[in-house]
């Protein structure tokens, strides 16, 4: 005898309480978005102290951004805007970055004069070649190896 079974996903809930939980997500994003907007306002209207902070700390680090934002213009103009773009939009955490950049360079180093690959230079390492003589293996190793080889079953997958 063949059973037929049907089995169907229900919460539940009527129509009512589920249109109420909709209505409630909506409203809970709608008011998370409404302090990320509040507090992205206040970040935006805070950038020029986080960029006087990142220049009191290293003055070289806005310096250093403004040459990488040349460099997207040189090698491409279109992606040069977008950085540019980028920039506008994401202002207040670029100059939190800009602050913990200077803070790190501050601590631990400074910046390197060229901001491309270091040139290769014309001076050449000495060195001196050295030959290493293969030993042949002994005739006990020879039959060892032989014998792993026999009592492996890896080998097999692969005939």
């Amino acid at each position: 005898m063949i059973q037929n079974r049907i089995f169907v996903m229900s919460s539940g809930r009527n129509v009512f309480q589920r249109l109420l939980g909709l209505i409630t997500l909506f409203l809970v994003v709608g008011l998370l978005f409404y302090l990320f907007y509040h507090v992205y306002r206040l970040l935006y209207l805070l950038t020029p102290l986080f960029l006087l902070i990142a220049v009191i700390l290293y003055p070289k680090v806005i310096l250093h951004h403004i040459k990488v934002i040349q460099r997207s213009f040189q090698y491409s103009f279109i992606g040069g805007i977008l950085t540019v773009g980028l920039q506008i939009v994401a202002l207040p955490m670029v100059a939190i970055g800009l602050i913990f950049k200077a803070w790190a360079f501050r601590k631990f180093g400074s910046f390197k004069e060229d901001l491309g690959s270091t040139p290769a230079s014309d001076n050449y390492s000495e060195y001196e070649e050295v030959v290493e003589k293969k030993e042949t293996p002994s005739h006990v190793e020879i039959r060892r190896k032989e014998s792993e080889k026999l009592l492996s079953t890896y080998d097999d997958l692969f005939e």
